[in-house]
């Protein structure tokens, strides 16, 4: 069962929580941190669930509740609050707040409380009853089980690792779950196994086929309160009936593929789309900051696959665009360091291109997001666009040029290699413009 209790937060905003009930203990501990300070006073309140943004400025805090100089960030585990300050001994600007990892409070003041954790830092709040309080501390370290741990999984799971978060880990090939393990996991012989304690079991698989079979697994084991996310890129009808399957046993689904690839994963900075029931994902907050940095909950089941199957489209037509631009400059003379420079800075430049380019010139088309990948992606949202009688000419024209690309045997390289196809036609490479 899912409590929602509201509350004050320290710049007098209101806050919602949503985690599951807990045990007294939770709420015993919680009530011997009450004497701590709370979040500094000059601060600016951000929600993460997307809207109207709440903003509160005071004074800047002084060396007692926040840093006596410069700026600096923290972020509500509990309720996806971001909190930003800037001091006013200081006349420095922050461009941007980035929510820290979730992570356990930090140590109360008074001698012999408990010993806590000194990582990712939270901003201190005294919820007014028994209930917020619970909430509160349990969301700081959940049991979450990880199934699938490629590429993306893999990195995720360690960042959840890295927030304190209590991890059970299985791949189907034994290697990675190993590797994890070794830094604090818990391996599991299956996906049920891993599942069976957790209170979110998340999921990062490679096909169709294999998230069918994962949660065709998963449902057989769950129970009531359990929040499932799966975080693979699939078709909205697919998501659909893995939500149904497990409503059919109380348990709770979202949708939320990620964008970022695995160096975002890396540094916690991932774009996280999700769909599904607001309370579900008020829960799910916290797990998610660990690796996230833009959280949204964008609608419904399927809405978090919506938004990622629009930025894989693009992503398909930026990497043939960019390929295709990049030669015809190398053709032309034009300095592929010097059009990186100028364009990345002007209309014509995008994400992709900053991220392709750099691989064009230095020739690293080692996977990191591979064409084989993509062109699943593609297919996927060629069914979707066919079913919705939406025609797709550009995408139509990047899926080909990738399918060519897999027929001569560059599946499993890097999707920046599309360049090739066009640097062979025109007798030219990237790296090495016609002087």
């Amino acid at each position: 069962m899912i409590r929602r209790t509201r509350f004050e937060g320290s710049a007098g905003s209101a806050v919602t929580c949503a985690r599951s009930w807990k045990a007294r203990e939770a709420e015993r501990v919680y009530d011997s941190m009450r004497s701590q300070p709370s979040a500094p006073s000059g601060a600016e309140v951000r929600y993460a669930t997307g809207g109207t943004t709440p903003r509160a400025r005071k004074k800047a805090p002084s060396s007692a509740n926040g840093p006596s100089s410069g700026t600096g960030s923290r972020s509500h585990a509990a309720s996806g609050i971001e909190v930003c300050w800037k001091s006013s001994r200081e006349a420095t600007t922050q461009p941007g707040c980035v929510p820290a990892s979730p992570g356990p409070p930090e140590p109360p003041p008074s001698p012999g409380g408990p010993t806590w954790p000194l990582a990712h830092a939270q901003p201190r709040t005294t919820p007014t009853d028994a209930a917020a309080r619970a909430a509160w501390y349990s969301a700081a370290m959940a049991k979450v089980a990880f199934i699938g741990l490629g590429k993306m999984g893999r990195p995720m799971a360690a960042r959840l690792l890295e927030a304190r978060h209590q991890v059970q880990a299985f791949n189907r090939s034994r290697g990675p779950t190993d590797q994890l393990a070794a830094l604090g996991a818990t391996p599991a012989n299956s996906a049920a196994e891993a599942a069976a304690h957790a209170d979110f079991v998340l999921t990062a698989l490679p096909t169709p086929a294999s998230v069918d079979a994962v949660y065709e697994e998963l449902a057989s084991v769950a129970r009531p309160g359990q929040i499932f996310v799966d975080h693979s890129t699939v078709s909205l009808e697919q998501n659909r009936r893995c939500a149904a399957k497990l409503r059919q046993r109380g348990a709770q689904f979202l949708d939320a593929p990620v964008s970022g690839g695995p160096a975002g994963a890396q540094a916690g900075t991932l774009t996280v789309m999700v769909g599904g029931e607001k309370e579900a994902f008020e829960a799910a907050l916290p797990v998610f900051q660990a690796f996230g940095k833009n959280i949204r909950l964008c609608g419904p089941t399927g809405a978090g696959q919506a938004v990622k199957l629009v930025n894989q489209l693009l992503v398909g037509v930026h990497t043939a665009a960019i390929a295709e631009a990049a030669v015809l400059g190398a053709k032309m003379g034009a300095d592929p360091k010097t059009v990186l420079e100028v364009i990345g800075t002007s209309f014509g430049g995008s994400t992709m291109m900053t991220r392709n380019l750099p691989r064009f010139i230095s020739r690293d088309f080692s996977e990191a997001t591979s064409i084989r990948l993509l062109l699943k992606d593609l297919g996927i949202i060629h069914d979707e666009a066919k079913a919705a009688q939406v025609p797709l000419l550009l995408g139509a024209v990047a899926e080909q040029r990738f399918l060519e690309a897999a027929a001569r045997g560059m599946s499993d390289q890097d999707m920046a290699a599309l360049v090739r196809l066009w640097e062979d036609a025109a007798g030219v490479t990237v790296d090495r413009p016609v002087r």
